[in-house]
């Protein structure tokens, strides 16, 4: 598995590394890393993770619960086993981390429901610079219009028909900058 994960109608299945390690708790902890950011990879965002291991004592494995601090929240997600080889004093630590499909698919949805909320949100902002232009207020004009801007930067064409004339969140980030 460490070569070819496996596959199951399911799950989906990453595969973490650390090689060259000085201890296996160390490589524990970088492999899990490795493996949660090929799953944050896997729904085209970034991520950065805290984990927590409980020891099942009715399955005698261990699990991972993650919690995901960015765009990307990966809960429910287990390592199914581990593998370690010693060389030299270092170890080369690999996890095999199993997510469900159903799991990926609820995330992405939800992905979706906050881009949508933002492209929108940035769109009322751009509005809202608008206004204060008419006002000859610039400087809170280009307050506001930096926030839009911030606001779009990572999110790619999202639609909505609230976005005045603008066809997507790309074009509005275009015309905002």
């Amino acid at each position: 598995w460490v070569l070819q994960p496996p596959k199951d109608s399911g799950n989906l299945y990453f595969v973490g590394a650390a090689n060259g390690v000085k201890t296996y708790q160390e490589g524990q902890e970088m492999a899990l890393k490795d493996a949660l950011g090929k799953i944050a990879n896997y729904l085209g965002t970034r991520i950065q993770t805290s984990s927590q291991q409980v020891v099942n004592e009715i399955e005698q494995r261990l699990e991972v619960q993650i919690t995901a601090q960015s765009d990307a929240q990966i809960k429910e997600a287990d390592v199914v086993e581990w593998s370690v080889k010693e060389r030299d004093s270092l170890f080369d630590v690999y996890a095999l981390v199993r997510i469900s499909k159903s799991r990926i698919k609820d995330e992405l949805a939800r992905q979706e429901r906050e881009n949508l909320a933002k492209t929108e949100a940035s769109y009322g902002i751009y509005s809202r610079a608008l206004g204060a232009i008419n006002l000859k207020d610039y400087k809170s004009a280009a307050i506001l219009l930096k926030q839009a801007v911030k606001m779009l930067e990572p999110i790619k064409g999202v639609t909505s028909q609230n976005l005045g004339g603008f066809t997507d969140s790309r074009e509005l980030f275009v015309y905002l900058k």
